[in-house]
């Protein structure tokens, strides 16, 4: 299950946010990224990793904040972090998914990336974002719109992203080669891969004296880099497939589902 970690941080500034030098939206974004983790290096935190996906996901959020005139994690379609990244990240599975937000105000648009993460950094809760050890990547969306500033942080531990584009439905009684990107920090010696099965009551046969009920361990075939295969066998009755991943013998149920008629 996901832990889903929000907090709100809004600033309306009647001062200057002096910055010495002129920075582009993506140099606004990177300096961010880089002055949150000089924040956790001062705690020996690792640093956070950047994420792209994550990074659109968090532009996303900023441009129809400001599109439509609000401010909150919730957005038009009652959707937050957590629910913003099932529908439009679908690809990427993750333990823990968490969000800060920060608008200011400036008739003069002069900004300072390292006053928007102080700012951050004096508010506990988003403080507790940026120094949380549950986090292992992140992706910053910034929106300059005339003199407002609308900015997103998007906090996450991913496990893997699908690389291979999921079909509408499967067939029963055929086996689906399926690649994956392993984006985890955890070292991968321990890493497993289930296919928990439509019914839960469904006996697996690991060997001629031991069984699993209603799961199936899966071979991960590791091939270049990180990228990893999965062959998916659906020979368990029709319905609902759904794929788990984990370390040490525990798994977490990811949002993978596969329909076989």
């Amino acid at each position: 299950m996901k832990r889903l970690i929000i907090s709100i941080f809004l600033l309306l500034l009647s001062t200057l946010l002096h910055c010495q030098n002129l920075l582009s939206v993506a140099e606004f974004e990177a300096a961010i990224f880089k002055i949150t983790n000089q924040y956790r290096a001062k705690y020996q935190l690792p640093p956070l990793l950047p994420d792209e996906g994550l990074s659109v996901l968090a532009r996303r959020h900023a441009r129809n904040m400001s599109r439509y005139n609000f401010f909150s994690h919730k957005d038009r379609e009652n959707l937050q972090v957590d629910g913003r990244q099932r529908k439009y990240y679908p690809q990427m599975m993750v333990y823990s998914i968490g969000e800060n937000l920060a608008y200011h105000q400036n008739y003069e648009r002069k900004y300072s990336p390292a006053q928007v993460v102080e700012g951050w950094m004096n508010s506990p809760e988003h403080r507790d974002n940026i120094l949380s050890p549950d986090y292992s990547h992140l992706g910053v969306g910034v929106l300059l719109l005339e003199d407002e500033l609308y900015l997103v942080q998007n906090f996450a531990y991913p496990v893997v992203k699908m690389l291979t584009p999921p079909l509408r439905e499967y067939s029963l009684k055929q086996s689906y080669p399926v690649h994956f990107q392993y984006v985890a920090v955890e070292p991968r010696e321990t890493f497993a891969a289930y296919l928990i099965l439509p019914n839960k009551d469904t006996k697996v046969m690991l060997s001629p004296k031991t069984y699993a009920l209603g799961i199936k361990p899966l071979q991960i075939t590791w091939e270049e880099g990180s990228v990893f295969k999965l062959e998916l066998p659906f020979d368990y009755g029709k319905g609902p497939y759904r794929l788990a991943f984990g370390w040490n013998n525990g798994h977490f149920p990811s949002d993978f589902k596969f329909q076989v008629k």
